[in-house]
């Protein structure tokens, strides 16, 4: 089961968290799926993204925790691709599920332990129902603007305006 970017809630949509962290992003995040459904409902939010690092391990668990705290769950995934960094993927409907699967899976299987990158020709080709946002400070737009280079984060811009 999945559930869409897009769509009424019953809650405010005034805001909207779009990247967060399970305790099943190790080293990265430390709450339970069940402690972020019911943050979202306590502050009034109708949906939360899930995006664990490189995995959709707590996508069931999330999924019914969200149902139960009246939440819209929203999957996805923060990956790494070579040359433009972390980025955020969201699943916008069944394709983006299938997409995002197949993306991490087969990165899973390329990768070494603990490492999956996701080769930016993968991404090309599996890219279908996923809204793709540029991530946290090692992004491909956050990266370089924090070091000052606003003409790589530029041409990194054109790279994912080109991909998505």
């Amino acid at each position: 089961m999945f559930f869409v970017v897009y769509g009424a809630s019953a809650m405010t949509d005034s805001y909207t968290h779009l990247h967060a962290h399970s305790c099943f992003s190790f080293l990265d995040g430390c709450a339970q799926p069940e402690e972020l459904a019911a943050a979202a409902a306590g502050l009034g939010q109708g949906a939360l993204a899930l995006t664990d690092w490189a995995g959709l391990y707590a996508a069931p668990a999330f999924a019914r925790a969200c149902r139960a705290a009246g939440v819209r769950p929203i999957f996805g995934a923060e990956v790494a691709v070579p040359g433009l960094g972390h980025l955020t993927l969201l699943v916008k409907d069944a394709a983006g599920w299938r997409s995002l699967c197949r993306l991490l899976s087969m990165a899973q299987l390329a990768g070494r332990k603990g490492e999956a990158p996701v080769a930016r020709e993968l991404l090309a080709a599996h890219r279908a129902g996923l809204l793709c946002l540029t991530g946290c400070r090692h992004g491909a737009l956050a990266a370089p603007l924090l070091a000052g280079d606003e003409e790589a984060a530029r041409a990194a811009a054109r790279q994912l305006l080109m991909l998505f």
